[in-house]
């Protein structure tokens, strides 16, 4: 198959450039395009900069915490606990409340061989529990006394902590002769 066609060369404008050139250039769109591209790089080094990645080992058994010293970075502290004398000794009851639930937490996960995770909340600890605990009421009341005070600003009186105190006593003291 032939054909005789021949394809039509392009038609020369004079109005038109063919070259590229400096004053081809929107200078209002560069100046904007360089404003946007400017306000990103500086939010990124603004806010970006802090983010890190790890990609190490954080689950497993935080008892044996490496080089002596457990991190407490979760929201139930993983450090020892306080003891019975001391938490009461304190003059804050609002802090001895919040102590004495974590250590009475801590003997219970512990008396259970449960392994307590540092992404835990202490009601998340409650539910890692087994329901036949024998203290389950008095520290899920104790847990929920805390909750109210450590994150709902709440006062606690002398009278309400000794009966928290009363409530959780047999756990401590099992807890101390095991």
């Amino acid at each position: 198959m032939e054909t005789g066609q021949e394809p039509k060369a392009p038609v020369e404008r004079p109005d038109r450039k063919t070259e590229w050139s400096l004053g081809s250039i929107d200078i209002a769109a560069l100046v904007v395009s360089a404003a946007v591209l400017l306000a990103i790089a500086y939010v990124f080094a603004r806010f970006g900069g802090s983010i890190s990645v790890s990609l190490g080992r954080d689950a497993g058994n935080t008892a044996r915490a490496r080089g002596g010293a457990a991190r407490s970075s979760g929201a139930l502290s993983t450090a020892a606990p306080s003891s019975l004398a001391s938490i009461l000794r304190l003059q804050d009851r609002r802090e001895a409340l919040v102590q004495l639930a974590q250590s009475a937490l801590a003997a219970a996960v512990s008396a259970n061989g449960v392994l307590l995770q540092r992404s835990w909340t202490a009601r998340e600890a409650l539910r890692h529990l087994p329901a036949e605990q024998s203290h389950m009421s008095a520290l899920r009341s104790l847990v929920h006394a805390s909750e109210r005070v450590h994150f709902g600003g709440r006062d606690v009186s002398e009278e309400e902590f000794q009966s928290h105190v009363d409530n959780i006593r047999p756990l401590l003291q099992s807890e101390v002769r095991a």
